[in-house]
């Protein structure tokens, strides 16, 4: 799966200047919950991020961290990190946010594709202890594994709009040769 060439990201506040400031949210993110409220939280330059609140199915209140993009980048933006969270979280349960769904918003114009996670406001939650968070890190990477014996990533991993090469190797310095060639192709 080499990275293919994707149509120049769609900047979130473009979209956003065009909603008069609202919250664009749609009936995908919440199915199966009632929704309560939306609002703006964080600062992204590629997504608008926001708070959800809701009720589940059970009748517990909700809060979720959602985050939208646009576009076809917009979806394999959201599409990988979605991926990576489900496979840290499976592995590190309370090291990351719990990851719960990707999606595509039922509206189409302009395309927006969402991620949604458990909610931790960031601004009070206290950052971690610097040796305890090296340690969980560790342990992460020790509990990893290749689900094929190989180098890579079942689907394109992005940083910020930048996306990576990711496609399977037999040798870890291929993948890290190819990555670095991918990510030097985007310096041109």
């Amino acid at each position: 799966m080499a990275t293919k060439a994707l149509a120049d990201p769609i900047k979130a506040q473009d979209v956003l200047a065009k909603l008069s400031g609202s919250f664009p949210m749609d009936e995908a993110v919440v199915e199966g919950n009632s929704f309560a409220s939306v609002s703006h939280f964080g600062t992204s330059a590629w997504t608008v991020t926001g708070k959800v609140l809701a009720k589940t199915r059970e009748g517990t209140d909700a809060a979720y961290f959602l985050k939208i993009a646009y576009g076809e980048h917009g979806g394999v933006m959201l599409k990988g990190e979605f991926e990576s969270a489900k496979i840290i979280y499976g592995l590190m349960p309370g090291l990351i946010p719990q990851p719960f769904g990707y999606g595509r918003y039922k509206t189409s114009n302009p395309v927006a594709y969402f991620y949604l996670s458990e909610f931790i406001d960031m601004d009070i939650t206290p950052a971690p202890d610097p040796v305890e968070f090296t340690t969980q890190l560790a342990a992460l990477h020790k509990r990893s594994g290749s689900p094929n014996g190989r180098f890579g990533f079942h689907v394109v991993t992005c940083d910020g709009k930048m996306p990576h090469t990711v496609d399977w190797q037999d040798s870890w310095a291929t993948f890290l040769g190819r990555l670095l060639q991918g990510v030097c192709k985007l310096d041109n």
